[in-house]
């Protein structure tokens, strides 16, 4: 891979940082959507478990793939199968299933996906920069996350959604506050 200069790292600090917001909102939207189902915090409990299990189980398999393959194809395989079972979660959300296990399944398949990438987006910036520049541009994109991190609670006040929030009126059907 070619071990460009600084100025061609906009667009992979972009990407992934893109990438984390994403997965954020795509998290709250699933956890949302199972709890409405059937109002069951015990639910969204097998929600975070489905996704977190593969990486789990897979990590020794996960990183050794990652040291011994292309991880650019690693990573575009990984988002490929995320937006493919993606797209399977809508199917069971838009024909109204009820029942959990449709959803627990693609999000198995979500949290493989995300599992497989991982390793190998954490290890391809070391591909991307000279040796000498590393240790500045992890430094630069840790600082970038730490500062999206810190952004968010303020994100939530100052918001729309967070001023309804806290005044009480929670927007949606599983979250609605008693009037009085």
């Amino acid at each position: 891979m070619h071990r460009g200069n600084l100025r061609t790292l906009g667009p992979y600090f972009v990407a992934f940082l893109s990438g984390d917001v994403a997965v954020q909102i795509q998290g709250i939207a699933v956890a949302w959507h199972v709890f409405t189902l059937h109002h069951r915090p015990f639910d969204l409990g097998l929600v975070g478990l489905t996704l977190f299990l593969p990486a789990v189980l897979l990590v020794l398999v996960t990183g050794l793939y990652a040291d011994r393959h292309d991880r650019r194809a690693i990573v575009i395989g990984g988002a490929a199968a995320e937006t493919l079972a993606t797209l399977a979660f809508l199917a069971p959300a838009m024909k109204g299933v009820t029942t959990l296990w449709p959803y627990l399944t693609t999000l198995l398949a979500l949290g493989t996906g995300r599992a497989f990438a991982a390793p190998a987006e954490r290890g391809l910036l070391i591909a991307l920069v000279r040796e000498a520049d590393y240790m500045r541009v992890t430094a630069a994109y840790s600082a970038t996350r730490a500062i999206r991190s810190a952004g968010r609670p303020w994100a939530a006040r100052s918001s729309p959604w967070g001023r309804r929030w806290r005044s009480g009126r929670r927007p949606g059907s599983c979250c609605s506050a008693s009037p009085g």
